[in-house]
C-alpha cells in the first residue's frame, strides 16, 4: 500500500518527523518498506499483513499516525448532494443471496461531463500508484484510496433493462472484463446483472460493455459490501487480483458503504458536474453490528508481562479511535466494523501491545512449571528396539501410511482387514498398509536402482487394521525389516558372503532378547500358506502358543514386483501381541566369576520331535547356578544316526561363583545331567 503523507495531513492536526514516523509505524506492525518522493509528495510504501484491511485506506493509516503522534483524527465534512428525480424511475436492485452480498447501494447522476481530472487529484492517484483515466473513474479510485471502499460507475445508457440483480453466474460461461480479457466463469461466481446481461464481476472488475467512456453523460454509481470468501475464491481461480478485490477479500467496512457513496457523489458533482437523483438505493437486509469485547486488565498484564493499570490500557485502545469503557476489573471495547480482524480478547491485547510499544515490554523468560513426564511403556520398548537394530547395522526408514492395493495383495492375510481410502491422493496411495513390508521394499528398490544391492533397513510404525464393518480399526505397532546383499561389505575376507536366513533370524532374536521376553520363543517352520515367504527358508515366530511374527526369504514373485532380481530376507514382528510378555522388572547384572570355567561339549541323540530349545531349557532347569552359556553347535540327521532321531551338538560352560570346579565335579555333574535328559527327553549320548 502506497500512501501520500500530504494527503494524510488532511486528517490529523500535526505529525512527527518523517524518519521518526516511519520507525514508529514499523514498530507498531505497519512496516515502512520504502520512502520516496512522487509528484512532489512524500510517499510511504507500507508492507501490510493480510489482517489489516483497514490500513488499505488513507483514513486507516491516518488513524494509526494520529495514535503515534498523539494527535486528534479529523474527518472530512460531508455534504450529501441534493438532487431531483426518483431513482426508481431509472433503476431498481434485488439481491438473490444476502450472505454473498450483505449490502448494496446505488445512486444515479445525470448530466456529467467526462474530462481530465484536476491536477491535484491526478497527482494523488499517481503518488499512490494508480493511473488516472477520467474524472469519474478517478473519483471512484480516489474514494477507494481515501476510505477503503471500492466503487464502480456504470454508463447508464448501456443498461437496457432498469433492473439490477446480484446473483450467481449460473449458465453464463464467459464474461469480458474491463481489461479486455474473456473470463471463464463457474456457477459459484457472483455477477452484477442488468436483466439477462452481466455487467460486472462482483467485487473484482466491471464489464467492458458498461464502462464509462468519453460519450458517457449519465452513470449509476455502485457502493457495496460483498462476501470476502466469494470474492477471494473467484479472484484466486481466475488469477485476477485488483485493487478492489484485494480490499473486498480482506473485509471492507459494511457500515461505511453509504458514506463512501455520498462522498463520491459529492466529488463527481463538484468536479464533473451533473445532478444526483433525489434519493438512493440501500439494500441492507441484516445489519452487521459492532462487536463488544470484554478483557480483564489482569489478562492483559499476564500475557504481555506488563503492569498497566486500567486507565493506561484504555488510553491505548482509545488512541486508535475505539470506544472503550470500564466494567469491574475489565475494559469493554466496542470493536468497529472497519476492524474485522478484532474478534476476541487476545486481539484487543495485541492492540494494547502495539500502541503501548513492544520496546516498553521487558524481555523476561516465561514462567515455566516442570512436571514429571509419565513414562510411556510402548515408547520405551520402541526406543530399545530401535537402538538394538541400529547397533546391528540397520538403517531406520520412515514410511508412508498408504500403499497400492496390488502390492498389498502379495502378502499373507494383508488384505483381510485392509482399510481403503475414500478419496486417495493417488492410486499408489489408495489403501492403508496392514504390513510394513511393501513400504520397506519401495525403499530397497530405490536403492537397488542406484546400484546399492546391499541394503539393511527397518521401520517401527503402526499398521492399520479394520475390526468390523463400522470402520472401527486398530493400529498395532509393528517392527519390520529387509536385508539383502553382502553380510559385511567392509570386511576384506567376507565381503562377498551374502546374507541368508540365519542373519534374518539373528536380527529377530536380537530384538526379542532386548525386550526381555519372559515366555519361551520358538521359530517354527512355515508352510505354503504364507504366500510371501519361501517355505524352505522361512519361519514363524511363536510366543506362548501365539504367532507374533515371521522371518524368511521373500518369494521371487514378490521381489520381482519391485524389480529386484536378488534374494531379499524380511522379518516382521507384531509388538502389540508381545506386550504382555515383555519384562517389566529392571534388568539385573552380576559380577563375572573370578574363577576359571570348564567348557564341555555333548553330542546327544534325541527324538526328531524334540527341539533344541527344549534341551536348553532342561539343562538350565537342572543346574542354572553352575551351567551357563548354553549354545547349539550342530544339528545332524542322516547316515549313522538311527531313524526317528537326530544329533544335537551342545556346548556349555561350567563354573562356580565362589570356588574353582574340578574335573571330577564336572564329570559327576555331566553324568547326572545325562541321566536327567534321558529321563525327561529320551536323550542319550551319541556313540
Amino acid at each position: 500500500m502506497r500512501i501520500s503523507l500530504e494527503w494524510i495531513q488532511e486528517f490529523i492536526d500535526h505529525m512527527m518527523p518523517i524518519d521518526a514516523l516511519a520507525h514508529h509505524l514499523t514498530m507498531s506492525g505497519l512496516e515502512v518498506e520504502e520512502i520516496e518522493t512522487v509528484e512532489g509528495q512524500t510517499v510511504f510504501e507500507l508492507g501490510l499483513t493480510p489482517n489489516r484491511a483497514d490500513c488499505l485506506s488513507i483514513i486507516g493509516v491516518a488513524r494509526e499516525i494520529a495514535a503515534a503522534s498523539q494527535s486528534k483524527l479529523k474527518q472530512n465534512e460531508l455534504t450529501v448532494p441534493v438532487g431531483t428525480g426518483k431513482i426508481a424511475d431509472y433503476v431498481s436492485v434485488s439481491i438473490d443471496d444476502a450472505s454473498l452480498c450483505p449490502r448494496y447501494s446505488a445512486r444515479v447522476i445525470q448530466g456529467i461531463c467526462i474530462a481530465k481530472s484536476p491536477e491535484w487529484l491526478r497527482k494523488r492517484l499517481i503518488a499512490c500508484g494508480i493511473r488516472p483515466i477520467n474524472n469519474v473513474v478517478d473519483i471512484t479510485n480516489y474514494v477507494m484510496l481515501e476510505y477503503g471502499q471500492p466503487m464502480h460507475a456504470f454508463d447508464l445508457r448501456t443498461l437496457s433493462d432498469q433492473h439490477i440483480q446480484i446473483m450467481h453466474a449460473g449458465d453464463c460461461a464467459e464474461f469480458s472484463t474491463l481489461d479486455h480479457v474473456q473470463q471463464t466463469l463457474v456457477n459459484s461466481d457472483l455477477l452484477i446483472w442488468n436483466g439477462n446481461t452481466p455487467i460486472a464481476l462482483a467485487g473484482i472488475m466491471g464489464g467492458l460493455f458498461s464502462e464509462v467512456s468519453d460519450q458517457t453523460t449519465s452513470i449509476m454509481l455502485e457502493s457495496a459490501y460483498f462476501s470476502p470468501d466469494t470474492v477471494r475464491r473467484t479472484s484466486r481461480r481466475l488469477g485476477l487480483s485488483t485493487d478492489s478485490s484485494r480490499r473486498f477479500e480482506r473485509g471492507v467496512d459494511p457500515n461505511a458503504v453509504i458514506f463512501a457513496l455520498h462522498r463520491a457523489c459529492q466529488l463527481i458533482v463538484d468536479i464533473a458536474g451533473g445532478e444526483c437523483s433525489e434519493d438512493y438505493i440501500d439494500l441492507y437486509p441484516s445489519v452487521i453490528s459492532e462487536k463488544i469485547i470484554s478483557v480483564p486488565v489482569s489478562d492483559i498484564n499476564r500475557i504481555l508481562g506488563t503492569n498497566l493499570n486500567a486507565g493506561e490500557a484504555m488510553a491505548c485502545v482509545q488512541s486508535i479511535d475505539m470506544p472503550v469503557s470500564m466494567s469491574g476489573e475489565s475494559i469493554v471495547v466496542t470493536a468497529p466494523t472497519y476492524r474485522p480482524d478484532i474478534e476476541r480478547p487476545i486481539d484487543i491485547i495485541e492492540e494494547v501491545a502495539r500502541i503501548y510499544g513492544y520496546h516498553h515490554i521487558k524481555e523476561t523468560m516465561p514462567a515455566m512449571h516442570m512436571h514429571a513426564v509419565k513414562n510411556d511403556v510402548m515408547q520405551s520398548h520402541m526406543r530399545l528396539a530401535k537402538q538394538t537394530l541400529l547397533a546391528a547395522g540397520l538403517s531406520e526408514t520412515v514410511l508412508y501410511s498408504f500403499t497400492h492395493m496390488d502390492k498389498l495383495l502379495l502378502f499373507h492375510n494383508a488384505m483381510d482387514h485392509a482399510i481403503e481410502m475414500t478419496n486417495p491422493l493417488s492410486q499408489d496411495q489408495s489403501i492403508m498398509h496392514t504390513t510394513l513390508l511393501p513400504g520397506l521394499l519401495d525403499a530397497l528398490s530405490m536403492n537397488a536402482k542406484r546400484q546399492r544391492a546391499t541394503v539393511k533397513l527397518f521401520a517401527i510404525q503402526p499398521v492399520f487394521e479394520k475390526k468390523d464393518a463400522l470402520n472401527i480399526h486398530d493400529e498395532p505397532m509393528h517392527i519390520a525389516g529387509v536385508i539383502s546383499g553382502c553380510r559385511n561389505i567392509n570386511s576384506w575376507d567376507t565381503s562377498t558372503t551374502l546374507v541368508d536366513f540365519y542373519d534374518c533370524k539373528g536380527i529377530a532374536e536380537l530384538i526379542l532378547e532386548a525386550l526381555h521376553i519372559q515366555q519361551p520363543i520358538q521359530f517354527i517352520p512355515c508352510d505354503n500358506s504364507i504366500c510371501h515367504l519361501d517355505s524352505l527358508n522361512s519361519a514363524l515366530i511363536e510366543c506362548d502358543g501365539a504367532i507374533i511374527g515371521s522371518i524368511g526369504l521373500l518369494k521371487a514373485k514378490v521381489s520381482s514386483k519391485w524389480d529386484v532380481d536378488f534374494n531379499v530376507y524380511a522379518f516382521e514382528i507384531d509388538i502389540q501381541k508381545l506386550l504382555p510378555y515383555i519384562g517389566s522388572d529392571p534388568v539385573s547384572y552380576r559380577e563375572l566369576s573370578k574363577f576359571p570355567f570348564i567348557v564341555r561339549q555333548l553330542a546327544l541323540l534325541v527324538p526328531e520331535n524334540i527341539s533344541a530349545k527344549q534341551v536348553q531349557d532342561e539343562i538350565i532347569a537342572y543346574s542354572s547356578d553352575i551351567i551357563s552359556n548354553i549354545s547349539i553347535v550342530d544339528v545332524y540327521s542322516g547316515k549313522s544316526v538311527p531313524t526317528g532321531q537326530k544329533s544335537l551338538g551342545i556346548r556349555f560352560h561350567c563354573s562356580r561363583a565362589n570356588s574353582t570346579l574340578t574335573d571330577i565335579e564336572v564329570n559327576q555333574l555331566q553324568e547326572c545331567l545325562l541321566q536327567q535328559l534321558n529321563q525327561s527327553l529320551g536323550a542319550t549320548l551319541r556313540p
